[in-house]
């Protein structure tokens, strides 16, 4: 039981430290690069589709306006249904965009970590290269590189679960 609460500390540490000014600016950042603003657009979109009931019109619900005046608009992108899941939650209690995105990339981060780490582990049965191994796979370049302007990136979490099920 200690050792699950360590993997969890350790990822929160090991992502506040490799994507560093991000946690002090939580409440702030919000960059116009890459996908993010179009990203948080569609995390808002599907918060506020739960929340208002709009997700079950299907017409409704694809009326978006992310490339109006496009009908159906959102039909064309990612509707990042599952990000939105964890994202809703933390909006619904902030009221806060920036705060509420940033704080959903850094989960994806600390979940890609642990989900890694246990998959790993339950192959290797050796705590110290699930370790390696959960770093590697969560703080590559690739991943750093495009953190956190491409946030569709980011959900790399389900992986190694895909895997180890599908083992």
């Amino acid at each position: 039981k200690r050792s699950y609460i360590l993997v969890i500390v350790l990822a929160f540490i090991l992502t506040a430290i490799l994507t560093w000014p991000l946690l002090p600016n939580i409440t702030s950042y919000y960059s116009d690069q890459g996908d993010y603003p179009l990203a948080g657009s569609v995390l808002w979109w599907n918060a506020d589709s739960f929340k208002t009931g709009r997700i079950f019109n299907p017409k409704e619900y694809f009326q978006g306006y992310q490339f109006y005046p496009q009908p159906l608009s959102f039909a064309f992108i990612n509707n990042s249904f599952v990000p939105s899941l964890i994202f809703a939650p933390i909006y619904w209690i902030s009221g806060n965009l920036p705060f509420s995105v940033n704080t959903y990339a850094m989960l994806s981060l600390i979940l890609s970590f642990i989900t890694s780490f246990y998959t790993t582990d339950y192959f290797v049965r050796n705590k110290w290269a699930s370790l390696v191994g959960a770093f590697i796979f969560t703080f590559n370049p690739v991943t750093l590189v495009r953190f956190p302007h491409h946030l569709d990136l980011m959900g790399k979490y389900f992986l190694p679960l895909v895997f180890l099920f599908a083992y």
